[in-house]
């Protein structure tokens, strides 16, 4: 149909994939024809609300191109990654890639946000003006001064500090975000994306709310490290 879909989460709502509770509100959208809403949904609803006249096909096209995804063989509004991967075959690899980018963006807003609230209760305002930068710039990733064919815009430091520099995002928030979307890069698996997610948005998220020392990238990665090592040494949770 017309019109978007807004899905609102709260305080009270959990996140099924890592099985933790959101710290604070936060919305994501989907063109009103689409049956999932996701980071991804997300990103293409904001450049079709920002330019009425884009379809979904060309605002799927622009942030398909932007994030590095398969801009042919799969329907962004219906496709649901972790049913595609529990699937196997042929398709696991692709339902792989955009778990793992759906998770990149996820943690982009989350960090980013972070890093420019105040407090909490700020969180789901500043999440939206970093939502609407990063489509954008993903958007127009493949032409700007910052492109590099080798990076994605996900893992590229400069791309990224220049789509949210303008919001007051701090150099260790970017860092932060660069250091985990080169580690979750190389998962194998969906159980990596989500151990390496959960540590991430825990308490890396509630440090860059008051922190602005480079010294919190080290902290991070050292995170990152001990979360994927325990998937490795004991298997996911169960």
């Amino acid at each position: 149909g017309t019109g978007k879909i807004v899905v609102e989460a709260t305080a009270n709502s959990m996140d099924m994939a890592l099985g933790t509770s959101f710290t604070s509100a936060l919305k994501l959208y989907a063109p009103g024809s689409a049956t999932v809403v996701n980071p991804i949904t997300t990103l293409i609803q904001n450049i079709i609300d920002n330019d009425p006249t884009k379809s979904v096909a060309q605002a799927t096209s622009l942030i398909a191109t932007g994030l590095g995804l398969p801009t042919t063989g799969i329907d962004f509004m219906t496709y649901d990654p972790v049913a595609g991967y529990a699937s196997g075959g042929t398709g696991q690899s692709n339902a792989l890639l955009v778990q793992k980018v759906a998770s990149q963006v996820a943690v982009l807003v989350t960090s980013a946000s972070a890093s420019i609230s105040a407090d909490a209760s700020h969180l789901s305002a500043a999440s939206e003006s970093v939502i609407a930068k990063i489509a954008a710039a993903a958007a127009s990733y493949s032409s700007s001064t910052n492109y590099d064919a080798s990076t994605s815009f996900l893992s590229n430091s400069a791309a990224l500090q220049a789509a949210v520099q303008s919001l007051g995002v701090t150099s260790s928030a970017v860092e932060a975000v660069v250091l985990y979307n080169q580690k979750i890069s190389t998962a194998s698996s969906l159980a990596n994306v989500f151990s390496t997610q959960s540590v991430i948005q825990g308490p890396v998220a509630a440090g860059l709310v008051t922190s602005t020392s480079n010294s919190l990238t080290s902290i991070i990665l050292d995170l990152v490290e001990i979360s994927s090592s325990f998937t490795k040494l004991f298997g996911p949770s169960t």
